[in-house]
């Protein structure tokens, strides 16, 4: 059962897409790069997410031991960044093999990437308060293989490509000092066209070729939580255009049940005015348990988002928590942009259309194979503000991810400038 509440005020702290009791955003800038090669990896043992055990994958150090990591060793990059874009033809350049669909015809075009190992490091300090906190780092993308290293310690291992993943720092964490962030990349090469349906051999394994570029995305975030938080917030439309759907996961670390109550409320974009709260009863979450919430939210007087009128809203997710008995209370949040809004194609068979918000609208597009200036792999804010722009100044309203998974960047620029995908 749920109590509906309008036209609350209310002062909230904004971080976009997360607010937790405490985050640190690593910095874009004051990485360390440098290509490992001498590092061992075209025979590895390779990891779906649901084959990862960090107590059994090996863990692989610098060649040269952990010591070569500095402050002032490799070069000095700013992220979003691949080895590429400083290191294009520095170990030699090469015929393309498998990986430029002119190579035959265009012979004097060479291949400067590189396949292998490197290292990315930043070192940074761990606020004191984040002591006895549940200590998680989200990574944004990285490819393709992701090994993760926190003060020399694994803490992460990810093998999907330009996808993003959580890693658990709490036992390798040392709040009140300075810590090594260190991420090996291994880069088993590429294409450079938009051919994806051939394979890229890696030992044993053959994946599906992908942009050929080793490299990681910005918008790395640390986050402390109490034992019981949220792990995820996403909302959903509806057909009932003024009506979306809020999901969430909480997560409890605590050995014993706890109480736990959520909150979900409807926030204008740009302010902190309250339009829609919802509470849920209390329920209770079993020991190292997990739980989710799936509530309708509607309001009437929504502006809809359309190409001419991005309107966004706020969706925001407070869980509460609590073990009565021993008198502790946790509070946890987190926010993400949302819009009310529905597409759906209709009449197949009979007459087709596709609508947005109940009208005709007849789409107009290019496609984006993802190859993007500087680095290859990911567009800095500005870029991607850029290609939103340019589409709807060629008078188109959509943008197709062609071969190549849609951006964080150019996912929000799209919803706040008004361009479908």
């Amino acid at each position: 059962m749920c109590r509906i509440i309008s036209a609350i005020i209310c002062t909230v702290l904004i971080i976009p897409g997360l607010i937790a009791q405490e985050t640190l955003q690593i910095p874009d800038d004051g990485w360390r790069l440098w290509p490992d090669t001498a590092a061992d990896w075209e025979n590895d043992t390779l990891y779906l997410p649901d084959e990862v055990n960090l107590d059994k994958i090996p863990v692989n150090i610098p060649t040269g031991g952990w010591e070569i990591l500095t402050p002032t060793s490799g070069r000095e990059v700013e992220l979003p960044a691949t080895v590429e874009q400083y290191y294009w033809g520095n170990f030699g350049f090469r015929p393309y093999k498998n990986a430029y669909y002119f190579e035959e015809e265009d012979n004097q075009v060479q291949n400067g990437n590189y396949p292998g190992v490197s290292w990315w490091w930043i070192e940074f300090d761990i606020p004191e308060n984040f002591q006895d906190k549940q200590i998680t780092l989200f990574i944004r993308a990285a490819r393709l293989r992701a090994e993760v290293y926190l003060n020399r310690q694994l803490v992460g291992y990810h093998i999907i490509g330009e996808t993003s993943f959580i890693c658990d720092l709490t036992a390798a964490a040392k709040p009140g000092e300075k810590n090594l962030l260190a991420i090996r990349i291994t880069n088993p090469g590429g294409r450079f066209d938009w051919v994806d349906t051939g394979y890229l051999e890696w030992g044993d394994y053959r994946l599906h070729a992908s942009h050929g570029f080793g490299g990681l995305d910005r918008g790395i975030i640390l986050t402390a939580h109490d034992p019981v938080y949220l792990s995820d917030l996403w909302t959903a439309s509806t057909p009932d255009i003024k009506t979306i759907i809020v999901h969430g996961k909480i997560t409890s670390k605590t050995d014993e049940p706890v109480s736990y109550q959520c909150k979900i409320r409807l926030l204008e974009y740009d302010s902190d005015r309250i339009i829609r709260e919802i509470e849920t009863e209390w329920g209770t979450l079993t020991a190292y348990g997990t739980a989710t919430l799936q509530e309708k939210i509607s309001y009437p007087d929504a502006a809809v988002w359309n190409i001419d009128s991005p309107n966004l809203y706020r969706a925001e997710l407070e869980v509460i928590s609590g073990l009565k008995q021993k008198k502790k209370e946790w509070v946890d949040k987190r926010q993400v942009t949302c819009a009310f809004r529905w597409f759906e194609a209709a009449g197949i068979d009979e007459n087709a259309l596709l609508l947005l918000n109940g009208e005709r609208i007849r789409l107009i597009s290019a496609i984006s194979w993802g190859f993007w200036g500087l680095n290859g792999l990911w567009p800095t804010p500005e870029l991607a503000e850029k290609e939103v722009l340019a589409a709807k100044a060629f008078g188109m309203n959509c943008i197709n991810f062609h071969r190549n998974i849609g951006k964080t960047e150019v996912l929000e620029a799209q919803d706040r400038l008004g361009l479908l995908r």
